[in-house]
């Protein structure tokens, strides 16, 4: 079972504030490694699914913390009731479109258990003052990132706080004609959402259906990856104080990368056989640049993705030379062919976040599709007539006198109380979105998904008619121009308020965020 105790007594190291890959460390399985495990399943049944999840604050063993006695070093965790500890990654909820899918949150954390509450005054819905700084560790509520599903109510409502100490139940009606694929749950209350998904808090939403019945995928071995960034409580605690640049507070130092809670864990397999993996970056800063290297050779083994961000791409992408680029938020089902006996690594940068050991026996032959059918998919929007076009624009400005700057979207800070973008039910919309920062920012927004129509990324430009739900903004240019997104989304079936934001959180928490509205 994955305990916190391995995450605990690492060596804080600096990152550097650049999302492409860095050099690569090849090399074999230690001694004592560790095999590669999944989360705990949870799936529906007739047609419902219905949960509890604990949130608790957790000592290195994964047991909850007495509130009057705090551990030395603590995590944040999503707990079963009828557990006695919580593992590093949460249970992954699987079920299918057309499900009911029922999850009770039980906020156990301890009340200021970072000495720093949310302010809170007047009647209900209540406003915080000076709401855009971390704050509220204590408060949590949950997204279900991905789903396309209602933003009102006891649904996909990230509007909602939970306080410690109360229980909240939400609800999701999942549309028979959603697209399936692999999405992430994660905290998504303002003010604490960088720091409780630093400490532990996501797990894997896995909507069963689609292309997992396409005869060489469902013939793969299918692995679930929730990539994971972690410090403990008292170091998010510190750095949300301590880290005032834009880059550090997206790049901060010292996490470590885990995959389902496990560090460096060890696939074993059999020559020629593929694998289906759905890896998601369920982190809320330093973006991922996987690959996967034959060890004694140096040789990069090509990674053909058939979703990303759970939507299935209707041409597979074969990434050779370059890394699977993942910005916090982002998934991608990747199958890969392991044809060569020995050790390989599965790397990020630098960093070696797991192996593979291919020994026994070779395989039959077994097939990766090279495109898949237009129907798995969303429909095109490149040909729909345009109802409206937005720009946006993602800046970062220094404050008077110091500190951590304002995170702004079209020169104003997260105002929850007020709509920014008011959109009419079923209209097609095309937004340029702009960047003049030094560095990226991951564009998100909740609910309806969207499709790349051009990019100053030539990554993303060469994506255009792509899905995704998360997508980078790239940096300014070098001619002092924005760099920019453009994108098509298509306002569908779902009416009430939910946001758009940053997806490097500690952006988010601190004010890289709107209010959109669709009525």
């Amino acid at each position: 079972m994955a305990t916190f105790a391995t995450l605990v007594g690492f060596a804080a190291t600096g990152a550097a504030a650049d999302y492409r890959l860095g050099p690569m460390a090849v090399e074999a399985p230690p001694a004592d490694e560790v095999p590669f495990a999944e989360p705990p399943v949870l799936e529906s049944v007739d047609g419902i699914l219905d949960v509890t999840l604990q949130v608790v604050l957790v000592d290195a063993d994964g047991k909850p913390v007495d509130c009057g006695t705090p551990a030395a070093t603590a995590f944040r965790a999503y707990k079963l009731p009828g557990d006695d500890r919580a593992r590093p990654t949460g249970p992954t909820l699987r079920f299918d479109p057309g499900d009911t899918v029922r999850v009770a949150i039980d906020n156990r954390l301890c009340a200021g258990d970072d000495e720093s509450m949310a302010t809170l005054v007047g009647a209900s819905p209540q406003v915080m003052i000076d709401q855009n700084r971390a704050h509220g560790a204590d408060h949590t509520n949950l997204h279900t990132h991905g789903l396309w599903v209602s933003p009102a109510g006891n649904a996909d409502n990230v509007l909602n706080i939970i306080p410690p100490g109360t229980r909240f139940q939400h609800e999701y009606l999942i549309p028979a004609d959603h697209v399936p694929g692999t999405h992430w749950y994660h905290p998504h209350k303002h003010g604490s959402v960088q720091t409780q998904v630093r400490t532990g808090m996501a797990g894997a939403l896995i909507m069963q259906g689609g292309i997992d019945a396409i005869s060489a995928i469902a013939e793969a071995t299918e692995r679930l990856m929730v990539v994971q960034h972690f410090v403990p409580v008292e170091v998010a605690a510190e750095q949300a104080r301590t880290l005032t640049t834009a880059a550090e507070i997206a790049f901060p130092p010292g996490e470590v990368t885990t995959i389902n809670g496990l560090r460096a864990p060890t696939i074993t397999t059999r020559p020629g056989k593929v694998e289906r993996w759905r890896i998601i970056a369920a982190i809320a800063d330093n973006p991922l640049a996987l690959e996967v290297v034959h060890s004694a050779s140096g040789d990069r083994l090509p990674l053909h993705a058939i979703a990303y961000d759970g939507i299935p791409v209707t041409t597979v992408d074969v990434l050779g030379d370059e890394p699977l680029r993942l910005f916090p938020g982002n998934r991608a089902d990747v199958m890969v062919r392991f044809e060569r006996l020995g050790d390989h690594v599965i790397a990020d940068g630098g960093e070696t976040i797991g192996y593979v050991r291919v020994e026994g026996e070779p395989v039959a032959a077994m097939a990766i599709p090279t495109a898949i059918d237009e129907r798995y998919t969303h429909p095109s929007l490149l040909e729909r007539a345009v109802d409206r076009n937005r720009s946006l624009l993602f800046s970062v400005l220094s404050r008077a006198g110091g500190g951590a700057p304002h995170f702004l979207i079209d020169g104003k800070e997260f105002d929850p109380n007020r709509v920014d973008q008011r959109i009419r039910l079923d209209h097609v919309e095309e937004w340029r979105i702009e960047n003049n920062s030094t560095g990226p920012h991951p564009f998100h927004i909740h609910v309806n998904p969207f499709q790349i129509v051009d990019s100053s990324d030539p990554i993303y430009r060469a994506r255009r008619g792509g899905w995704l739900d998360t997508a980078g903004i790239p940096p300014q240019q070098a001619d002092g121009a924005p760099g920019y997104l453009t994108i098509r989304a298509h306002f569908q079936r779902f009416i009430g308020r939910y946001v758009l934001h940053c997806h490097f959180l500690g952006h988010e928490d601190r004010g890289m965020m709107q209010i959109v509205e669709v009525y």
